[in-house]
């Protein structure tokens, strides 16, 4: 990668990073298509754009420091997830996060640089593949949170027992 590509590569990560962030902090609608399409996406994409990420998985320090970023990625979905107000309209369920949010965003980037520099410094390369599975699960993680607030989870219907023939019998 050259010089150029590496700083427009950062610049557009920049932009979308900021693009995230200042979704995360206005009011908006909670709904599950919403709160799918980004996760889903950063997936695949890790898969799509990045073929060689498997095969940096080839050590367990490699392994270590991916897990550690997956639980560091489960942790700060939480954390943000708490910050976001959660209420009911006619429309629907709406949602808005404040300065913690955004705090929380920004020290979730920070530190996640910041495992990347060290797993380059220990010897175990990350690429885009790893950044993009960071994302997918800490968006994912805060919107599963949010979507149960905002109740868009239906209670499990608990089921009426079959009637065997002895229930059969009871029941006459």
């Amino acid at each position: 990668m050259t010089n150029v590509q590496l700083l427009a590569a950062i610049g557009l990560g920049v932009a979308f990073a900021a693009l995230v962030i200042s979704r995360q902090v206005r009011r908006r609608a909670v709904t599950p298509r919403g709160l799918i399409i980004l996760p889903v996406w950063f997936l695949i994409l890790s898969l799509l754009a990045d073929h060689r990420m498997v095969y940096r998985l080839d050590s367990a320090l490699a392994i270590g420091f991916f897990a550690a970023g997956v639980a560091f990625a489960v942790a700060m979905g939480f954390a943000r997830a708490a910050t976001l107000r959660v209420w009911g309209t006619d429309a629907g369920p709406m949602c808005e996060g404040d300065w913690r949010t955004g705090v929380l965003w920004v020290a979730t980037i920070a530190v996640r640089v910041g495992v990347f520099l060290l797993a380059a410094r220990l010897g175990a390369q990350e690429g885009m593949g790893e950044a993009m599975v960071f994302v997918a699960v800490t968006l994912g993680t805060q919107n599963v949170l949010l979507a149960r607030r905002a109740g868009l989870f239906k209670p499990a219907q608990t089921p009426t027992p079959a009637l065997t023939p002895a229930r059969v019998r009871e029941s006459v």
